[in-house]
């Protein structure tokens, strides 16, 4: 099995802009994705462990049984944004913002 996210986050170099996606069943660890944008993406079964999101736009994307996990998701924005059966543990949501997202079965450690 191909592991998209973390082929398309491999090949490109600095802030990255990804539309229309949607990615299942994976680890993505120790990366760095500040001042990117996901529009309109799925993300399911995936764990985000030690990623830095600083500064980045989440826009109509829905996470699914995501694993969130020491991770700097300082001033970054979220519109339009469900999160349903995800889990936030030792996450800095410093300056953050949430437009218009739904949490549903989501936990906060």
């Amino acid at each position: 099995m191909i592991n998209l996210l973390n082929q398309i986050i491999e090949e490109m170099d600095g802030p990255r802009t990804l539309f229309n996606e949607s990615f299942s069943n994976e680890t993505i660890s120790d990366k760095i994705l500040s001042n990117s944008r996901f529009y309109k993406s799925n993300f399911e079964n995936i764990v985000f462990d030690n990623v830095l999101f600083r500064k980045s736009e989440l826009s109509q994307c829905r996470f699914q049984n995501c694993q969130i996990l020491e991770c700097d998701l300082i001033r970054i924005e979220f519109y339009n944004t469900s999160f349903t059966s995800c889990e936030f543990k030792q996450v800095d949501l410093s300056g953050s913002l949430f437009a218009n997202v739904q949490f549903s079965q989501t936990k906060f450690e």
